[in-house]
């Protein structure tokens, strides 16, 4: 209710347009946040009841979704355009994302598919190599569509690949970048990925040459392997 009436005063004619422009995006952040607070605090309150073998509201909303199908349909693309543009409102970075053709509507829970998304391509954000591309890919694939988010960065230690998606877990890099870090963002992805029978792995692939000073650097590739159930009336290439 505050929000529309927020709305509706900058709305008015002779309202000044930037001031505008600023109050939607700070309205925009305030939505994205609560979303993304809603999903976390549904996936850490399940930890209470794990032991227990119960399931809390959140899980259990996912799961009727899954099961049912009564969950909205949801372009994949759109969703992850729209993700990009929020970890990347400035747009100094660079990112190549899948063609308005590429596409698969899926039926996921909306607040479980951003706070998904949010968290993969933050991660591709924060610990590409500086000046280079985060990719995002679509890919049609006989159990259903791969969903690929890559980017440049430090080959990790054998330890490091094992632990990635582990509650709390650090790697080097995001210990020597930032020391104010939760860890938990690939856990949480994981967790919600797990409610919908979605599959994510990470893999690595060396650089090509021409990449020049980064040379050293390899593809980092975060794969998410959405199966057909999930998918309504099949994707779109």
């Amino acid at each position: 209710m505050a929000a529309r009436r927020i709305y509706r005063f900058i709305d008015r004619p002779g309202f000044d347009q930037e001031a505008r422009d600023v109050i939607r995006r700070s309205l925009e952040d305030i939505r994205e946040g609560l979303v993304r607070a809603e999903a976390l605090l549904a996936l850490l309150g399940s930890r209470g009841t794990e032991a227990a073998g119960e399931d809390t509201p959140g899980v259990l909303r996912a799961r009727k979704h899954a099961a049912a199908g009564d969950a909205e349909p949801l372009s994949l693309r759109d969703a992850l355009v729209r993700c990009v543009h929020t970890v990347n409102r400035e747009g100094a970075r660079r990112w190549v994302i899948p063609d308005r053709g590429q596409d698969a509507q899926i039926r996921v829970d909306q607040v479980t598919l951003m706070e998904i998304l949010t968290n993969l391509v933050d991660n591709a954000e924060k610990y590409r190599a500086p000046a280079t591309d985060v990719i995002c890919a679509l890919r049609d694939r006989p159990y259903g569509v791969a969903m690929v988010v890559s980017n440049l960065g430090r080959r990790m230690e054998p330890e490091e690949e094992t632990r990635i998606f582990e509650r709390q877990y650090r790697g080097f890099e995001a210990r020597r970048r930032d020391n104010s870090g939760s860890g938990m963002g690939l856990y949480v992805i994981k967790r919600l990925c797990q409610e919908y029978g979605v599959e994510i792995y990470h893999s690595w692939r060396h650089a090509t040459t021409d990449i020049g000073h980064y040379s050293g650097l390899v593809w980092h590739d975060f794969t998410l392997e959405i199966p057909k159930d999930l998918i309504v009336g099949g994707s779109r290439w």
